[in-house]
């Protein structure tokens, strides 16, 4: 019976139950990760330039670190600084001690997968759509980027009068951080559906490729911080607007009675950009020094500076250190190349 048993065809074995075990098939492989950190990059001196809907703009960045190792992010327009904390598992909003305002990202950052949690009574749910995207910033192609989708409910009361639904879709690239965020609100406050959306215009990130030089020079490539400022010159510096030039960008600031503008003009080359710092420093000829001493007169402190085709030049009215305008010196020349 055994041996007829074995010469019997296919479809008798299982006719009679006698068929192989059926083995159970393998789990799928979850799907990559991305690394958490290079997504919301960190270092003191990155900065960006945001487009804020059609008609604003604003420059922030990370002016310093805590000594609990905070990054600490300020910019145009500001009136207090930003806290965040960056670990291998989240990187979050918090408050000057360290407690968590708002996961912004939360490992693993897994297509498919996400995170929830509640912020003053706020419940709040994210998803990660993909962590395949693709941007284009400046030209510079940007690759692996994740984007997601935050809900957040809020309930009647602070910031909005009735409970509101709150979705955010959010782009974060590696090494160069939020590049996109689209904010609807439902219901919409005041008959608008939707807030201005972010768009990342320009930046100046060390993890971060470079850019390319721009066609049009102007405020999206003269990425001047307030703290900037304030660093070389003192606390009492306030950024008071900018101004587009056709090849170029005017940053003001205010200390007490005292005004500060720092200038920057791009020439057709670098002979003619120096030609203009002669001029407009009062000097009789042109000069081949990199840099002119600072001078006063009755239109206060001067001084210029040439990186390569772009003129550097601050003035100062009142009481305006000529020391602390050679400490910011270097770094306007940095940012204009």
């Amino acid at each position: 019976m055994i041996a007829s048993l074995r010469r019997s065809p296919l479809w008798l074995l299982l006719a009679l139950g006698c068929a192989p075990e059926a083995q159970p098939e393998p789990a799928p492989e979850p799907r990559p990760a991305a690394a958490l950190a290079p997504l919301f990059p960190l270092e003191v001196g990155d900065r960006w330039r945001e487009r804020l809907g059609p008609d604003a703009s604003r420059t922030r960045g990370v002016t310093a670190r805590t000594p609990t190792g905070l990054a600490v992010i300020f910019g145009q327009g500001d009136r207090r600084p930003a806290f965040y904390a960056s670990t291998a598992d989240e990187v979050a909003l918090v408050t000057p001690d360290g407690r968590t305002l708002e996961p912004l990202l939360r490992a693993p950052v897994r297509a498919g997968e996400g995170f929830s949690y509640e912020n003053g009574g706020s419940r709040c749910e994210v998803r990660y759509a993909r962590t395949d995207a693709s941007r284009e910033v400046r030209g510079v192609a940007l690759e692996g980027c994740v984007a997601l989708e935050r809900t957040c409910t809020h309930p009647a009361g602070a910031p909005f009068p009735v409970e509101t639904r709150r979705v955010s879709e959010e782009t974060y690239c590696p090494g160069v951080g939020r590049v996109a965020v689209r904010t609807t609100l439902s219901p919409p406050p005041s008959g608008a559906g939707t807030i201005a959306p972010v768009e990342l215009a320009s930046f100046r990130v060390a993890s971060g490729p470079s850019l390319a030089p721009p066609g049009r020079f102007g405020c999206d490539d003269a990425l001047l911080l307030p703290s900037d400022v304030q660093a070389a010159l003192g606390p009492r510096w306030e950024w008071a607007g900018e101004e587009p030039l056709a090849e170029g960008c005017v940053h003001r600031f205010t200390g007490d009675e005292d005004a500060l503008e720092v200038r920057f003009v791009r020439h057709a080359d670098e002979a003619a950009a120096r030609r203009a710092r002669a001029l407009g420093l009062g000097e009789g000829e042109p000069v081949t020094m990199e840099r002119a001493e600072a001078r006063r007169d009755a239109a206060g402190l001067r001084v210029g500076a040439v990186a390569g085709r772009v003129l550097v030049s601050v003035v100062g009215r009142g009481d305006v250190s000529a020391e602390g305008v050679g400490r910011l010196l270097p770094l306007l020349e940095s940012l204009a190349r």
